[in-house]
């Protein structure tokens, strides 16, 4: 009889003993991977081991419960960016398309900017825009479509925000080099954005303004995203100065 119990005590010890560490192992996971339904900022994402970083502009960061997380960028805090000390420094561009006038500030360190700037010194015998170096153009008459580079086969959109442009709805996309498949155009990894643009609508929802930058093929990927990063506070002070009945 003492024999049985014994072993009933060993079972019942052996219980509790695999139901903790059960127990224990769904605590490990819940804190290694958030729940869906919990914040989570780029921070915090990005410096998760178990988090996948994708080099793109703006970074993303995916943790394991799938979810996609963007890295802020200047233009998705356009408070941020019309406060800062520095944008008050800027030289101011006015020009006219049409029958429309503009104007925005660019940084100091472009220089006398006349629609295009290079970082770094130009290949005076390329065919093509230098790496570091940026190009300009200010549309406001016959537009092209805007699907034009999204149904391209070399280059693949990688970010899109949505925002406000004096006072006029506006949509910021980015786009990168692809390799084209039969899938498809398809994100090469490390690749620098090459592409900019910054479309302005109407209130029928019309596209009649278009701001579309050229990134020099073969920038590297930390000034390719600084000149992002410029276009975007850039983009907080174009000012639409002379106002169609259309619009």
């Amino acid at each position: 009889m003492n024999r049985n119990r014994g072993n009933v005590a060993i079972l019942i010890l052996l219980g509790i003993v695999l139901i903790s560490g059960v127990a224990g192992y769904f605590w490990w996971q819940s804190k290694q991977t958030p729940n869906s339904k919990t914040p989570l900022t780029w921070d915090e994402c990005a410096k998760n081991p178990q988090a996948k970083v994708q080099l793109t502009y703006p970074e993303t960061c995916t943790p394991l419960d799938g979810r996609s997380i963007t890295r802020p960028t200047k233009m998705m805090n356009d408070q941020q960016a019309s406060s800062s000390g520095e944008i008050t420094k800027w030289k101011t561009l006015s020009g006219d398309r049409g029958n429309l006038s503009y104007s925005f500030q660019y940084p100091p360190k472009w220089g006398a900017f006349e629609y295009s700037y290079c970082k770094t010194t130009p290949n005076p015998k390329g065919r093509s825009l230098s790496a570091g170096c940026i190009e300009m153009l200010v549309i406001s008459e016959d537009l092209p479509s805007e699907d034009t580079f999204n149904t391209a086969r070399d280059v693949v959109l990688t970010s899109e925000i949505q925002t406000k442009v004096s006072g006029f709805n506006a949509k910021r996309r980015v786009y990168e080099l692809a390799e084209s498949t039969l899938e498809g155009p398809k994100l090469i990894p490390g690749e620098s954005p090459i592409l900019y643009e910054l479309w302005i609508y109407d209130s029928n929802n019309t596209p009649f303004f278009l701001l579309f930058v050229n990134i020099g093929d073969g920038t590297d990927l930390k000034t390719a995203t600084e000149f992002v990063g410029d276009l975007d506070q850039l983009a907080t002070t174009l000012k639409i100065l002379k106002k169609t009945k259309f619009l």
